[in-house]
Parts: structure tokens; sequence; C-alpha cells
């Protein structure tokens, strides 16, 4: 039996669908409603208000040598006094004859307490504030990278539960910050782990998945990402008359999960197993059963002969190393180097090893993407119609039917057909509904808002269901010795589409057409990135950079 085939037939032996599996699949898809929300959160409470500067008791400006109260006596020097969102101006009949700065600070047209703009005044020239709020967020997200590689070399378990436990205590914090820079740094470190959580929960999922039932897990997810968006938009829908406080603790509890996960959750068996761990990999596989109610016997047996098999292999190959270190005297091996090259840091393998670096590369292109656009859309949501909640809830709802395009198409036409068609499709989508709403054509088609409107929503529904693929179809590409490492690399180029993607807001008010535009052609780009890449679908995870250099050269060739 190959080595690839052992784990595969371990859990079919295990009863796959078993309760060990159900109960354990169904805890770690809660990381998924904690991430979504931590990262839409600030379209809510840190929305922005309508504003203009406070009254001012006097303004003093000197005109003609005298110095006058223009606010008391603005009817005798034929001036008028105009409070604007950023400014004071001073108005003649004609023009502006004196600006300044909102000097008193600002009055807020509503009296909205559910964003934390008005209590900072985060308007104006502060107004970029807001948006790097998300910034921040994001780029504790890319610390956190640093932190996964331990994953690989500790474990998946110890890492996953110290992230859930540190991203509940950030995210409770973070509402009771004092002022704005305690607020950012307690976003920062919610930023490092949140995403840790959900994305070492993916791997563990990952890994106990058979090969023919590894879409699963992103079909279910693809479905619970879109009911986490409705579910933000409907928290903060009924908690818009509460303080943005209130508001930050009643969605940092779906941070909770993290009080039970100790006792639920296990070690990767694919970890323990390409890391030689046998005596706990046995433990766990006995567990397993036991909670299945099924007889361990068969996947022991299978276990226990690719121990031998391995042990024989290495013996065989110590021999032959022998053989030659005696055949070569002067050789000059040195044991201590050998040592070394064993444990030879999995970072510089993502420079020396070709195919693992053009894989790292092309994925992060993917992710890059499918993160700006995705998110960017988000953000610009609310400008799809007058009211704030309904502009999200109607970009919330495409996530649906895409999840439903995912499952129909991932497992028929394979993960690289249906990232290449969606993404096709979607950047087409986007371009039309841009060109519909801010071209000559505007002018000449009626309804042409609504027919913008309409396109703009099927090309994000069409984005979400590719983007859906490129989740599941990254990490399927890695070596399970680094996978983690290396889904944390393809990650690290999305964290900077995520730190740009706020200011697609502003972006939209400069440009309204730009944004989509933008995201179109990215999108249209993609499909001729991924054509060098090998097809997942229905193959075994590579356990070795060997097997995913084979899978390589076989997409080459095909290619």
């Amino acid at each position: 039996m190959e080595k690839l085939d052992v784990l595969e037939e371990i859990w079919i032996s295990l009863k796959w669908n078993g309760l060990y599996q159900k109960t354990r699949f169904v805890v770690l898809l809660l990381p998924v409603v904690a991430l979504v929300v931590q990262n839409y959160s600030v379209v809510f409470i840190g929305k922005s208000v309508g504003h203009r500067c406070r009254q001012l008791r006097s303004l003093n400006v000197t005109i003609d040598g005298q110095v006058i109260d223009l606010v008391s006596n603005y009817s005798s020097v034929h001036l008028n006094v105009s409070y604007e969102e950023c400014t004071i101006d001073v108005l003649n009949s004609t023009a502006v004859v004196y600006s300044t700065h909102c000097i008193d600070g600002y009055s807020y047209l509503e009296d909205d307490v559910s964003t934390f703009v008005p209590e900072w005044d985060l308007v104006c020239e502060r107004r970029y504030l807001s948006d790097a709020s998300q910034t921040i967020y994001v780029v504790g997200q890319m610390v956190g990278v640093l932190l996964t590689r331990f994953a690989d070399t500790h474990g998946r378990r110890v890492m996953y539960l110290v992230s859930s436990m540190l991203s509940c205590f950030a995210s409770i914090a973070s509402a009771f910050a004092t002022n704005y820079e305690i607020y950012l740094a307690a976003n920062f470190i919610t930023g490092i782990f949140v995403l840790n959580s959900y994305q070492l929960a993916g791997i563990i999922v990952l890994e106990m998945m058979p090969k023919s039932r590894r879409a699963l897990p992103e079909q279910v997810q693809s479905v619970l990402w879109s009911a986490s968006l409705l579910l933000l938009c409907f928290l903060a829908f009924i908690t818009r008359h509460l303080s943005w406080r209130y508001v930050q603790v009643i969605l940092s509890l779906t941070t909770l999960y993290m009080l039970f996960q100790p006792w639920v959750i296990d070690e990767s068996l694919r970890w323990l197993y390409v890391t030689k761990q046998y005596k706990k990999a046995e433990q766990l596989i006995r567990k397993i059963a036991r909670i299945n109610k099924v007889d361990p016997q068969r996947a022991l047996d299978v276990f226990n002969k690719s121990i031998m098999s391995e042990s024989q292999s290495l013996a065989q190959q110590s021999d032959v190393e022998n053989i030659k270190l005696c055949e070569e005297p002067n050789t000059n091996v040195d044991i201590r180097d050998q040592k070394l090259s064993t444990k030879e840091s999995s970072l510089l393998m993502f420079f020396k090893n070709r195919n693992l670096l053009k894989v790292t590369a092309i994925t992060s292109f993917l992710l890059l993407v499918d993160v700006f656009a995705y998110e960017g859309l988000i953000m610009i949501s609310q400008e799809l119609t007058p009211d704030f909640y309904l502009g999200f809830t109607l970009a919330a709802l495409t996530d649906f039917p895409a999840a439903v395009l995912f499952i129909l198409l991932i497992n028929r036409i394979g993960r690289k057909r249906s990232i290449g068609l969606l993404h096709l499709l979607a950047g087409t989508l986007l371009l039309m509904s841009t060109l519909l709403l801010h071209t000559s054509l505007s002018d000449r088609i009626p309804g042409n808002f609504w027919m913008s409107v309409v396109l703009s929503l099927l090309g994000r529904l069409t984005l979400s269901a590719g983007y859906s693929s490129v989740l599941l179809y990254v990490p399927e590409l890695f070596p399970t010795s680094i996978r983690n490492t290396g889904y944390a690399l393809a990650l690290l180029m999305s964290y900077f589409a995520s730190m740009v993607s706020p200011y697609s807001r502003s972006l939209s008010k400069l440009l309204p057409w730009a944004p989509n535009v933008v995201f179109g052609v990215m999108c249209v780009t993609l499909p001729v990135a991924i054509r060098r890449l090998p097809e997942t679908m229905n193959k075994e995870l590579p356990q070795t950079l060997a097997d995913m250099d084979r899978n390589m050269r076989k997409a080459m060739k095909k290619s």
C-alpha cells in the first residue's frame, strides 16, 4: 500500500461520517462566524455620521483694519457665516471671503451612539482613522502569519486553542477602550488570533476528510459565511440604538466557543502520522473508533503495516548509504550537516524548491484578487440602495446562491475549471454593470440603474462562489508537512488586499466607476494564472514535497 493511501483507508475504516467527525466538524465551524463578525463589524460600529461644524459664540475677523465679531454683527457687515462639514465659511453676496476649520468641534446630525466615529471625532482630517482601524486589524492578521508556522512544528491543536482564547479576550477588551489608540491596540491583537483560529480549524477539518469528501467543509462553510454576514447585519440592526461598546460586546459573544474547545478538539491524526508520533496516533485511532462505535482493528492493522513498511524502507536506505560510504572513503560527508539538512527551516524550502515557490506565488495571487474584490464590494455595498442596512443585506444574500453554485460545480467540473469559469463571469458582469451606469450607454437604456445593480450583485455572486473554490483549492496544493505554513504564506498577500479594500469607499466617492472596473479586470486575468497548477479533485492530499513535485510535473505536461 502506498503511503498516500494509508490515512485515506484509516479514515474510511473509522467511518468518515461518524459521531466523532460530526461533532468536531460542527465545533470547528464556529470560528467562521467569529471571523466574519470581526472582519466586517467596522462597517457598522465605524460607519460615518452626518455632521457639520459646531456653531460658534463668536468669530472675530479683521475687516478694513477693524476686528469684527461676525456672529453677533453679521448683518451690519453684510456677511454670512456658513457651517459646513469640515469648514466654517464667511461669505459675501458672491464668494467665500474667509474660511477656517471647525474651531469648536462638530455637531452630528444624527444622535447615533452605535458608531465610535462621533465619540472620537473621526471626521474630516481624522476621517481616515476610521478606515485605519480595519487596516490595523489586518496588520495584526499579517503578524499572526508568523505564528502559524508553529502549527506545523508543534501541532494544530495547541495553536488553535491559544488563538481562540486570545481572540476572545482581545475582542471583548476593545469594547472598554478609553481612547482610540487603545481600541486600535485591542483590534490589532484580535486580528492576530481570530484568523489563526479560523485557518487552523479549516486545516484540522480538511485533514480528517477522505479525498472524495474534502469539498464538504468548504461547501458548508460557504453557506455559514453567508448566514454569518446576515447575522452580523441583524445584530447591528437590532442594536442600532445602543452604544457601540455594547454592540461590540454582543458581537464578541461569537468567540465564546473557546470555553468548551479544549475538551472536544484533538490533534490532527494526519499531522501525528507525518511527524511520526505513532503512539499518540494509535491512541487517537482507538478514541475515534470508540466514539464512532466501530472496531478499531482494521484501522490499526493498516496503521501498523504502514509503520513496519516505512521502517523497512528506512533500514534498506540506511544500508545503501553505508555501502556508499564504505566505497567512497574520501567523501566529505559530515553527519552534523545531515542533521542540519533534516531540520532545515521550512521557510527556506519555499525559496529552494522551484515548484513550491511557483505554487506559493500563484496561490498568493489568487487570494490577493479574491480578497481585494470580495471585501471591496462589501465595503461599498451600502451604496447600492439609499438604506444603509438594506444595501448590506442584499450583498450578503447573494452569498447563499453563490454557495449553491459552488456546491453544484466544485465536484462536477473540478477545482480549476470552477475557479476559471466563475472568475471570468464575475469580471465580465462587474465590467458590464459599470458600462451601463457610467458611460454614454446610461442615457440610452431605460432602467439602467437597476440593471446595473442586478449585474453588480450577480458579479458579486459569482465572485463569492469562485472565492470559496479558491479557499478549498489552495490548501490542497501544499504537502501536509508544511501545509499550514504554505497556506499562511499564500494568505499573506491577501492581507495587503484587506488593508487596502476599506479605502474603496473613498475611491467610489471620487471615481464612482473605478472600484468595479478594478475588481472586474483583476477577476478576468485570474484564470490565466492557474493553467499550470494541478487539479486536486478526488486526488489524495500530498504528504511530502516529493508528492507535490510529482503533481506539478503532471500538471505541466497536461498544460
